[in-house]
């Protein structure tokens, strides 16, 4: 039986200009110039809940923020992870050719956190999600039942051959996770 190892990566969010409403009291002044630092902290928190679960059933999981897609190989190699979780649909789908072609092993799901209405307003979420289904060795996982049903029936209609089971392989359900405490 081989050991799993899984990689949760999630995008630094950038400050886009000045005065964001959202700048806390315990954050640098330097967090409030445009381009800093930002946790995406919904994305965080329901990674940190998973990897938290997945250390308490003896399973290695990490979670690292990155700056850009580019920075998703290093992680991978210095975690030697066997299976890496992209929260949400940031990283470029041809990034996930380039991260096959170094780690031809290693399994990609990028984890959707919206429902279709709000995924249909980002300019890139749409189009990707169904991209990353094209691609080796990657899934796309709802955490949204909704998106799940409606990401499904599209799957079906690109790939015709697919089964079932097929399409639930790569198109698994992921929801949240909330610990008890």
């Amino acid at each position: 039986m081989s050991v799993r190892r899984v990689l949760f990566v999630l995008l630094w969010r950038s400050a886009p200009y000045y005065g964001q409403a959202t700048w806390g009291a315990s954050q640098t002044p330097a967090m409030g110039e445009p381009g800093a630092k930002l946790l995406s902290h919904g994305l965080s928190n329901s990674a940190t809940f998973v990897v938290n679960m997945l250390l308490d059933a003896g399973i290695d999981a990490k979670l690292v923020h990155v700056a850009s897609d580019n920075d998703i190989w290093k992680e991978i190699q210095a975690f030697d992870a066997t299976d890496v979780i992209l929260e949400a649909f940031w990283c470029r789908p041809k990034k996930l050719d380039d991260l096959h072609a170094v780690f031809p092993n290693v399994r990609f799901i990028v984890r959707g956190h919206s429902s279709t209405p709000f995924l249909a307003h980002d300019t890139y979420g749409f189009k990707w999600a169904l991209e990353y289904l094209t691609k080796p060795n990657s899934v796309v996982a709802p955490n949204d039942p909704r998106f799940l049903t409606e990401i499904r029936f599209l799957a079906r209609q690109m790939f015709p051959a697919w089964g079932r089971e097929d399409v639930e392989r790569h198109v698994p359900y992921l929801p949240n996770y909330y610990p008890e405490h």
